[in-house]
């Protein structure tokens, strides 16, 4: 408060607020101040604060000269200075209703404690020069670290979005599945930026699965919905350019209630290789048994417990009709 001396020696308060202050030395309010704020000079020499605001920075109110500002400011890290004196001059000029700030001050031990200072300007002189104004101080160090770590985990997330061969999502179980989340991914996916597909702004997810896939997509997850389990499927998309690309998509309810959609979260995967694999395979399959087939001498292939896996026309002509897999050779027999 408006004072001239450490507070066991403080002359007469000068403005009523300040009474009230006083009655709160003792109780665990964080900071309280009031200081004649009329100039620096006064400033430097008016100012009162609680034993709560002593403890924040590790001190006691015995340790330090508290009724100095300068003391306050020493405090205060380097990067933070400028940024609050600059907001409290703003206040004082009218530009801001109110003076509010996080900074770091350096706490006893010598770590940084993160604090959020807020006042107000009491009241002006004759003039309309400042003269006194009264804040609190709040410890949030446990906040701070909250969104640090948060940020932590955000960062790690997104790093590894960024670097997955595939397209995370978030969406509502609706007949487009609205997009409220998109990973890096999409672009390379659906040619598609990520921002296109949030809230359907440009295309939903639905209008680039492939027409004829479409509804066997909305079928086999909403069977899995309906069953409470987690659905796995293959179908195709078209990308951005018209191309035709086959997905591979893993996902589950994670949030819903009665009324509402309900929210998916899962994992789409380009597996277009995998497919003109596996249709090459099929393709050189089919050749293999046309040519096997134009033989007309018996053939058939054995496994290691000589069992058919495979045989020509010739033999099913002759033997009947072969039972792959379990059935002896005719040789066997």
């Amino acid at each position: 408060m408006c004072i001239r001396d450490r507070p066991r020696r403080q002359q007469p308060l000068a403005h009523p607020f300040a009474y009230a202050l006083v009655k709160l030395d003792g109780a665990d309010t964080p900071f309280l101040h009031v200081v004649d704020a009329g100039s620096e000079a006064k400033m430097a020499t008016g100012m009162r604060v609680n034993a709560r605001w002593a403890q924040i920075a590790g001190y006691t109110l015995d340790e330090s000269d508290f009724t100095q500002i300068g003391a306050w400011h020493a405090l205060i890290h380097p990067d933070d200075r400028q940024r609050s004196r600059a907001l409290v001059q703003q206040h004082f000029d009218g530009q801001l209703p109110g003076y509010e700030c996080e900074s770091r001050i350096r706490h006893k031990s010598g770590n940084w404690v993160w604090v959020l200072g807020r006042g107000k300007l009491l009241s002006r002189t004759d003039d309309g020069q400042p003269l006194w104004v009264a804040g609190i101080q709040l410890d949030i160090t446990a906040r701070k670290q909250a969104e640090d770590a948060l940020r932590e985990s955000e960062r790690k997330l997104s790093t590894l979005m960024a670097n997955l061969p595939g397209m995370a999502y978030r969406c509502l179980a609706d007949d487009s599945w609205t997009m409220l989340f998109v990973s890096q991914g999409c672009t390379a996916l659906t040619g598609y930026a990520s921002e296109d597909l949030i809230g359907n702004r440009t295309i939903s997810y639905d209008q680039i699965v492939h027409p004829d896939d479409r509804q066997g997509v909305h079928n086999q997850i909403h069977q899995a919905l309906q069953a409470g389990a987690a659905f796995e499927i293959e179908y195709r998309i078209v990308t951005a350019d018209g191309r035709d690309r086959w997905v591979w998509e893993r996902g589950r309810q994670v949030d819903g209630a009665s009324g509402n959609a309900g929210v998916l979260e899962g994992f789409i995967l380009d597996v277009s290789e995998r497919k003109e694999a596996d249709e090459a395979l099929r393709i050189v399959s089919r050749e293999w048994q046309t040519t096997f087939d134009s033989v007309s001498d018996v053939m058939w292939l054995l496994d290691s417990q000589s069992r058919i896996q495979r045989c020509n026309r010739a033999t099913t002509e002759l033997f009947g009709p072969c039972l792959l897999y379990t059935s002896p050779s005719p040789r066997d027999s």
